[in-house]
């Protein structure tokens, strides 16, 4: 008798339930084959997340099959075409909580999209909608606006009602149009609320009255919305910043070159007034004008900045470097899938900043609080890096190219004599606390001698008796930029993710 059928431990539902959580969807499949018992806990996992891009013939089931199963749908992804929108406006399909569509195509693409975001309201958690196309004056299209009542569930529509039960919390926008007064209308009812962003998306008109929302961490926006003249500020009302009193990061995107046009007074101003605990900048613009701009007029307690990496300059890194004694992270914008254990490729490296590379130098040297330095198209040279102790002993995570280290085999050597040389220190000061009481040498307190020595054990290898090298051992070591590398990484005891072209490696 097959013990999976029955008798076996996995006929007990709470034990099943377990294994759902940990299952892809092919494997699902295939324990919904073993019984009906089976099959009831194994087709939530099936139905739980719906991505068109991935699976587009999920637009083609019929009806009755939605019916049954869609109550089970809890994300969707890529809803791009009316034919999604039709299949997703099923009334069974009635208890999301992250939701990606497209609401603009056409006046009735528009409706569904919105029917579908009403009826599950009281359960979304995450809403991105957006515009594939953008017009000449988005303003003058209909579509293009959102619907408003639709992302209040029904019981918080009067704004007489003092508590929302409505569970949003980040809620994303795309080349879209949004009344003042809506906004307002949607800050107040969503209490939870505490990612926005605002992508392309206009905001539009005063509001006839006003919201600050504490719980808004995370703003995104078109710096029009974020920092706003006088003559705007009298047609489409004051800082969207002003309606965030707690914000902690801020993502700006200046496509339009408006920042070479704002004085640092009004940006400084308005930081200070609206945003006192702001700590995180993300800046992205044509130029890099909007670097040292934000830079120079930040509150004195900034953590992190990101920037794209082709603007860096003397005039960024000066900036940057304002805010040395607080920063815990410094890093330059990337595609998600960069740093993947799947990418199998090296990273090529077009470094336009590489001739004053000693400058970059100053950020790892003159940041003893840096925990995060990822400039992933940044090629360091080892010389330079060898010329001065970095600062930033908390170093947790490592992103950048190393001159010499071009292929996969020189960057796993690499990664292989720092995590031999990390197994070695953590042998050898586990041995000397048990056989005596003095203090042990750490990682990164241990002299440069002790690290040369677990290098040049890294791989096994060493000096013979007579001086002469046995292939891997420490003569080679010592001078190879593997070693040099490696060496480099054993001074930080808290590093814990190291990427240097190819995959990340994470302790």
């Amino acid at each position: 008798m097959d013990p999976l059928v029955t008798g076996g431990p996995f006929d007990i539902p709470e034990l099943r339930h377990q294994l759902s959580r940990f299952v892809s969807v092919k494997t699902a499949w295939s324990c919904v084959r073993v019984s009906k018992a089976w099959a009831t806990t194994f087709i939530p996992v099936i139905w739980y997340e719906v991505d068109f891009a991935i699976h587009p013939r999920f637009a083609a089931l019929s009806p009755p099959t939605i019916g049954k199963h869609g109550h089970l749908i809890r994300i969707v992804k890529n809803a791009t075409s009316f034919t999604h929108v039709v299949v997703l406006a099923n009334i069974r399909v009635d208890q999301l909580t992250s939701l990606h569509v497209e609401t603009t195509a056409s006046v009735l693409h528009h409706e569904y999209a919105y029917e579908i975001v009403s009826r599950n309201s009281a359960s979304l958690q995450d809403i991105h909608l957006y515009a594939a196309t953008v017009p000449a004056n988005k303003r003058n299209s209909l579509a293009h606006f959102v619907s408003v009542p639709a992302l209040i569930p029904f019981s918080a529509a009067s704004l007489e009602v003092n508590e929302s039960s409505s569970v949003l919390r980040s809620l994303t926008l795309s080349n879209l149009c949004l009344t003042g007064s809506g906004f307002m209308s949607i800050l107040l009812a969503s209490p939870l609320l505490s990612e926005l962003r605002l992508l392309g998306t206009d905001v539009v008109g005063i509001p006839n009255w006003s919201f600050r929302h504490a719980g808004v961490k995370v703003f995104v926006s078109w710096l029009k919305n974020i920092i706003r003249s006088e003559a705007e500020s009298s047609v489409d009302g004051a800082s969207l910043l002003a309606y965030f009193p707690a914000l902690k990061v801020l993502h700006v995107n200046d496509q339009e070159g408006r920042s070479t046009a704002l004085s640092a007074n009004k940006i400084k101003r308005d930081l200070a007034r609206y945003c006192p605990t702001l700590s995180v900048f993300h800046l992205q613009d044509n130029t890099g004008a909007i670097i040292p701009k934000f830079c120079y007029n930040a509150p004195s307690n900034l953590t992190e900045i990101a920037y794209l990496y082709e603007h860096t300059s003397p005039e960024v890194l000066t900036s940057i470097l304002l805010h040395q004694h607080s920063l815990t992270s410094v890093s330059v914008f990337c595609s998600d899938d960069i740093f993947t254990a799947s990418r199998h490729e090296v990273i090529p490296v077009s470094d336009h900043f590489e001739a004053s590379g000693r400058l970059l130098q100053l950020i790892p040297r003159g940041c003893p609080q840096l925990e995060v330095l990822s400039l992933h198209l940044h090629e360091m040279d080892m010389d330079e890096v060898e010329r001065g102790e970095w600062a930033c002993k908390n170093l947790k995570t490592l992103r950048v190219r190393i001159k010499g280290l071009d292929t996969k085999k020189a960057i796993s050597k690499t990664l292989s004599q720092w995590y031999a040389g990390l197994v070695t220190t953590s042998k050898a000061s586990w041995s000397a606390a048990t056989t005596t009481t003095t203090t042990t040498n750490s990682i990164g307190t241990e002299s440069s001698q002790d690290v040369d020595e677990h290098c040049g054990t890294a791989e096994g290898g060493g000096s013979k008796s007579d001086g002469s090298s046995d292939g891997g051992g420490l003569e080679f070591l010592h001078t190879s930029i593997e070693a040099r590398v490696a060496r480099h990484l054993l001074k930080f005891e808290k590093l814990e993710t190291v990427w240097l072209g190819y995959k990340t490696w994470s302790l």
